[in-house]
């Protein structure tokens, strides 16, 4: 086994390029990378302000703390006057280090980070605005209701956004701009305006959601690009003339797999649609939150559905690339005719191991349950599967094999560990049941 970490993948057929469903997917997927980056961005955010209102509104300083153990100090009249000093040699720590950070930038670039302002823009200077800037924010924070001060934080980090698409003028800013002001700008104050509660102890309910959206739909874009974890160790064995077929078999069972979760999550939606559940903090409704279970999957279903197709009829959609360097290396040893690497391609061909390997598969469920077990792990291996497509059959396997599983409900327990991680509080009985 090992990880996938390639950047890119080989370009499809021009014939599959121009296919209406193909460049709808595509249309999909960079709506995906593009939610997921802002989810990812809005829980630092969030964890963040959470965090430094708690030390706002915390009694002690830490700083203040930390100097007064620095320095011996036992009295309580000098320990306070630490406290109270601690706040101001902050500050300045803080002036220091962004001077420091922008004069790294100046060197970086070359020239003054914002050269038309000349002496003025000095690293010391931009330090104080910074830091300045830092300081009207944490005093928004003391004063404002949350709610307007997410709101301004949204208009000040999308007005840089924006002006960047427009001036950049990149391939397709366009349609960015546009389905940022019809889709995510709508989204949020939606959001906000609904269900932001005054104070900032909310922000950890809100992340772990975003936690649950990012890893679900990070597991759709894996299934576009061809990037999951896999295991690899077998994938060459098969017959040069079924590889085709293997793969398409591989691509099938994986989009089988996440149907059946694509149910299971709608289910399990469902239930909380029906009981009116909601966050215990926010309000948001439960079968919000989890709706993401069967429509990830459900997206990662079709695209591996798509892909064992495209596998039958010669295609590369869902493809993994090949390694970095690694077609270049291969070209290369053949030029030079590198008789042990001629050696080791000649004898990958042969598909001993294949075969081994398959009849271990129909052999080892004769020894028992633990037998079968073992052929659902050779199973994945030999057909290269996702790793959580093995992890998520042999926990199936298990379930069925000791676990008396009689009917379809008895499996919501796999939906609600995946699901648990955007639950910071379970909502009482009396406002939600599955």
């Amino acid at each position: 086994m090992r990880a996938m970490s390639e950047t890119a993948v080989a370009s499809p057929p021009a014939n599959e390029k121009r296919n209406p469903l193909r460049v709808f997917d595509d249309l999909v997927f960079r709506a995906e990378d593009s939610m997921v980056a802002i989810f990812l961005i809005a829980t630092t955010v969030l964890m963040f302000i959470d965090v430094v209102d708690r030390r706002l509104h915390a009694p002690d300083s830490r700083l203040g703390m930390a100097l007064g153990k620095l320095l011996f100090v036992s009295d309580p009249g000098t320990q306070a006057m630490l406290d109270t000093a601690a706040p101001w040699l902050g500050g300045v720590l803080m002036v220091l280090v962004l001077a420091l950070a922008f004069r790294a930038a100046d060197v970086q670039r070359g020239r003054p980070l914002v050269a038309p302002l000349g002496a003025i823009a000095s690293p010391l200077v931009m330090g104080l605005v910074a830091a300045g800037g830092i300081a009207a924010l944490g005093y928004g924070m003391l004063t404002m209701k949350s709610r307007d001060f997410c709101i301004l934080l949204f208009v000040l980090a999308s007005a840089p956004y924006v002006v960047t698409l427009v001036r950049g003028r990149s391939s397709g800013w366009a349609a960015r701009l546009v389905a940022y002001f019809v889709v995510v700008v709508p989204a949020f104050f939606w959001l906000a305006l609904n269900f932001f509660p005054q104070g900032f102890t909310w922000s950890k309910e809100i992340s772990m959601l975003f936690v649950l959206w990012v890893g679900l739909y990070g597991a759709s874009i894996c299934a576009h690009e061809g990037k999951h974890l896999r295991l690899e160790a077998l994938e060459k064995a098969p017959p040069a003339k079924a590889q085709r077929y293997v793969k398409a078999l591989s691509f099938a069972v994986a989009a089988a797999f996440c149907g059946f979760f694509a149910l299971l999550g709608w289910r399990y939606t469902l239930s909380f649609f029906q009981a009116g559940g909601a966050l215990s903090q926010t309000g948001l409704p439960q079968w919000v939150v989890y709706s993401a279970i069967p429509l990830a999957f459900g997206l990662t279903a079709l695209r591996f559905l798509g892909a064992s197709v495209s596998a039958l009829l010669g295609g590369n959609y869902g493809a993994p690339a090949a390694a970095e360097g690694m077609a270049e290396a291969e070209k290369l040893a053949r030029e030079r005719g590198d008789a042990v690497v001629a050696e080791q391609e000649k004898k990958a061909k042969k598909p001993i191991a294949f075969f081994v390997v398959l009849g271990l598969i129909l052999l080892f469920p004769i020894i028992g349950k633990g037998g079968v077990l073992v052929s659902v792990i050779l199973a994945g291996a030999l057909l290269a599967e996702p790793l959580f497509v093995v992890l998520g059959s042999v926990t199936i396997a298990c379930m069925l094999l000791w676990g008396d599983v009689v009917s379809l409900q008895q499996f919501s327990t796999l939906v609600e560990r995946m699901s648990s991680l955007a639950e910071t509080k379970r909502c009482s009985r009396s406002r939600c049941s599955s």
